[in-house]
């Protein structure tokens, strides 16, 4: 299995060629990304966002930014970060959920 790792602990793997590169072939025939590069993409945003976050938060402690820009960056941080768990959270559940079904 390839493994793509994202930002600092976060690594998802991705499969093997399924069916002859079936999955992959849809993907790329459409000339459209395919969910895992979708999911990537976003991972790398919400990564970028909170450092954009922790970035404001240190220019606010050094005074050298507004504390409405703070304010700003930090809470679209935290509602990235919340976002993050949030989709984490129904993922497993959609996991188990197929896990749990009758063959």
């Amino acid at each position: 299995m390839a493994d793509m790792r994202i930002g600092t602990g976060l690594a998802l793997s991705r499969p093997a060629q399924v069916a002859g590169g079936a999955a992959a072939g849809a993907a790329g025939a459409a000339g459209g990304k395919g969910f895992l590069d979708a999911l990537a993409e976003t991972a790398q945003q919400a990564i970028q966002r909170s450092k954009a976050g922790e970035t404001a938060a240190m220019n606010g402690v050094a005074k050298t930014a507004d504390l409405s820009e703070v304010v700003a960056a930090v809470t679209a941080a935290e509602v990235t970060l919340q976002t993050a768990v949030t989709l984490r959270d129904r993922m497993i559940q959609a996991y188990q959920d197929i896990i749990r079904m009758p063959i």
